[in-house]
């Protein structure tokens, strides 16, 4: 519709300098049988001066420069984009020549990454650790906060798996404020709003959303992508020490999809999030597992809606845990019901979930345990031998327990995966 077309962009790759030529053709600059590797226009050093109007494009500059011995030369390249050139082309092509203009003027691109290496250093000095072992000491350092940053930019929206740009994913987008929000409260605080707009006023969340093209989110009900709300709130509150986040209103998502349902407080669609898997329990007493949990083909052994999750368990054990902490500190009334879900919630995880050396995954409609020693395949899953951690589910010696014998298992998995590297993608 005519949102595409407003935000459809005029793409532009520009040079700080004079070119000497260019190609707007792929099929021209690389080459017939050739690659990215061994392109034609450079090898001949020409790049053809073409344009297409249609087919597969390229954007190649060509520089000529001559150094003498020890010289330098900068040169700088621009890749931009101007909004709403389907309706608007003579002024995306004015915001373009404004944009190139002030690039180009002296000392731009110094300030430019002045401002970058800033930004960058405010998300690295949050936290530094200094530990014998470089590897992972760099791991933590940069690479981790690289990743984090990223991630929380962009969601999952661009992947070189899946072509194209797909919505945000409402749990992934929670995960990533999870490694956000003790560098950066502020903006775990400013995503959590935005997703808190996505939760229907029954307790539920979208699975996915669009906020830029405004479409109607995925409607799948899943288990666990509300139960991921409490632990944003509570890795923020763990920063920042400010409880008047819980009373900052935000709307609830309209039944439809679309629109608003009236508003609630922060702490308001946190209890709807957990009434909402207290009113979904299985016959075990553990949360149905719906369209799916945090593994989305767990979703397969629930064909009849009535299989249930031993992840999503332990993951509103955890979720519990921090809002009773919350409720404590902020002098919430809703503690002690609180307090009766997670003992209820503990009882039916330590009556059904335990195998013996690690836990099930769950049940699948006949009651059926998933993920247990008894199962002819998929016996353990590694999940709920974490989770069971993270949550404080069961004994220590129980969880040590779990946790080795996924260890056993995984080196043997480990093994299968580098026999068979081409099983990249399974089907049903």
């Amino acid at each position: 519709g005519m949102v595409g077309a407003e935000t459809s962009p005029l793409v532009y790759f520009a040079a700080g300098q004079g070119i000497a030529g260019y190609s707007g053709s792929r099929h021209s600059f690389i080459g017939n049988y050739r690659s990215e590797r061994n392109p034609l226009g450079v090898e001949q050093g020409d790049c053809g001066n073409e344009v297409i109007a249609c087919g597969e494009p390229a954007s190649a500059l060509q520089c000529d420069v001559s150094l003498a011995g020890g010289g330098e030369q900068r040169l700088n390249f621009f890749l931009g984009v101007s909004p709403g050139a389907l309706v608007d082309l003579p002024g995306a092509e004015a915001q373009q020549a404004e944009t190139l203009a002030a690039l180009r003027a002296p000392g731009a691109i110094d300030e430019q990454l002045h401002k970058l290496d800033a930004w960058w250093e405010e998300q690295f000095s949050a936290y530094q650790c200094d530990i014998p072992d470089a590897a992972t000491q760099r791991q933590i350092n940069t690479w981790n906060v690289i990743n984090s940053v990223q991630t929380g930019r962009y969601s999952r929206a661009i992947n070189q798996v899946a072509p194209g740009v797909r919505g945000i994913g409402f749990r992934d987008t929670c995960q990533d404020m999870l490694a956000i929000a003790y560098r950066r409260p502020q903006w775990a605080s400013k995503t959590l709003q935005q997703l808190l707009g996505y939760q229907y006023r029954d307790g539920h969340v979208v699975h996915m959303f669009d906020p830029q093209t405004g479409e109607i989110p995925s409607t799948s009900v899943h288990s666990d992508d509300h139960l991921w709300l409490p632990l944003v709130v509570y890795a923020i509150l763990a920063e920042t020490g400010d409880f008047s986040l819980l009373d900052e209103s935000v709307s609830y998502l309209g039944e439809d999809g679309s629109g608003t349902d009236g508003d609630g407080t922060v702490w308001e669609h946190l209890m709807a999030g957990i009434r909402f898997t207290e009113a979904h329990l299985g016959k075990h007493g553990l949360p149905l597992t719906l369209a799916s949990d945090w593994n989305d083909i767990i979703g397969r052994f629930n064909r009849r809606g009535e299989g249930e999750t031993v992840f999503a368990g332990q993951q509103v054990v955890l979720a519990l845990r921090q809002l009773i902490e919350i409720a404590e500190a902020a002098n919430r009334s809703e503690g002690p019901w609180l307090a009766d879900c997670l003992a209820r919630q503990e009882k039916a995880l330590l009556d059904c979930a335990w195998d013996g050396r690690w836990w099930r995954r769950g049940f699948d409609d006949d009651g059926n345990p998933v993920g247990s020693d008894a199962c002819e395949a998929g016996k353990i899953f590694v999940n709920p031998q974490s989770w069971a951690v993270f949550g404080g589910t069961g004994t220590e010696e129980q969880q040590q327990m779990a946790m080795n014998s996924a260890a056993e298992k995984l080196d043997c998995c480990i093994g299968l995966t580098l026999l068979a590297p081409s099983f990249a993608c399974w089907e049903d």
